[in-house]
């Protein structure tokens, strides 16, 4: 039986026994007429005694799930598989009335809480997003940085979340899109007929980058470069760093199509603040230069609590105001 039982759980052992067997008929992997392990089969390849084993077998008896039959040991009485919803007069199945399934669903919050954490709010969340057909798209100006925002969001809520760059050319692939309200032009003008779908998302530089330039600045050296491919870029990154900064160090901007200018240049021990997209330039030996620190930015909590809301359960579309980072 393929039946696994945690020993570690607070929940009991005979019940686990109930709730998974009782499981396997509602999804049809137990037939009426199957025979279920002999209790002193069933207790060896558990590793538990033969009293918890009758204790489940006696409960699933109880239910109405088996019976104990005179030379065929305890068999399967038989059930309508999950997928059948209706009987053969056309009418709902009652799950009200199906007490296994609920069982079942006990379990699954308990188990959740007590090795998770999870609230049975969230667990609904996740399960509801396992079974979306279609993934979530997180659109930004580079790879890594897509990637980075799409693990938050898969993180925070189940949803099959995936990274797109919008330097790649073509199309966003069939889906839900995600971006930031600073790319809401180039959602705007790339894909005017899907803009209405789109979630945007405000986004903030992490704040531990204030601890790790703080322990690079020394004394009278308070200064820090924002190191971007263009300047404007380069220009907004420091804006977005600068309240963090501010009593720690004067952010200057480098800019460079050349990776390795921005390590070998003057002020020799100033901080460099790489930008996203050019951290994802740098090779592994630069990333670990001392004075290299990656600027990674996270989704705003607000907003990452309402995808948690919206990706499972989308509400009709809603107008999406202007354009802000």
């Amino acid at each position: 039986m393929r039946t696994r039982l945690d020993h570690n759980s607070a929940v009991p052992l005979y019940h686990q026994i109930v709730s998974a067997i009782e499981y396997r008929i509602a999804t049809g992997d137990l037939r009426a007429g199957d025979r279920l392990p002999s209790l002193r089969d069933a207790a060896d390849a558990w590793g538990i005694n033969l009293h918890t084993v009758r204790k489940g077998y006696v409960t699933l008896a109880k239910r109405g799930s088996v019976e104990t039959r005179v030379g065929a040991g305890t068999v399967v009485v038989g059930r309508a598989p999950a997928d059948e919803t209706r009987s053969s007069a056309g009418a709902t199945r009652d799950w009200s009335l199906d007490g296994s399934i609920h069982d079942f669903v006990d379990l699954m919050v308990r188990e959740g809480h007590e090795r998770w954490g999870v609230t049975p709010t969230e667990l609904g969340r996740l399960v509801r997003a396992r079974a979306a057909a279609e993934p979530v798209w997180v659109l930004e100006c580079s790879e890594i940085q897509a990637r980075d925002l799409a693990q938050q969001v898969r993180l925070r809520t189940g949803a099959d979340a995936r990274g797109w760059s919008l330097e790649n050319p073509g199309d966003v692939p069939p889906g839900q899109i995600v971006a930031t309200h600073f790319h809401y032009g180039d959602v705007q003008r790339r894909w005017p007929d899907r803009l209405s779908e789109v979630k945007f998302v405000a986004i903030r530089p992490d704040p531990s980058v204030r601890e790790r330039v703080r322990d690079q600045v020394g004394p009278g050296e308070g200064i820090a470069l924002v190191c971007e491919r263009g300047a404007a870029m380069a220009a907004n990154v420091a804006a977005d760093l600068a309240p963090a900064l501010e009593t720690i160090a004067r952010l200057d901007t480098l800019t460079s199509r050349d990776v390795a200018a921005f390590l070998a240049g003057p002020p020799t021990h100033a901080p460099r603040l790489f930008a996203p997209r050019v951290w994802g330039d740098l090779s592994e030996a630069e990333r670990q230069d001392p004075r290299a620190i990656e600027v990674r930015y996270l989704i705003d909590e607000r907003d990452l609590e309402g995808l948690a809301r919206e990706l499972v359960e989308p509400p009709e579309a809603q107008p999406v105001s202007g354009a802000m980072r």
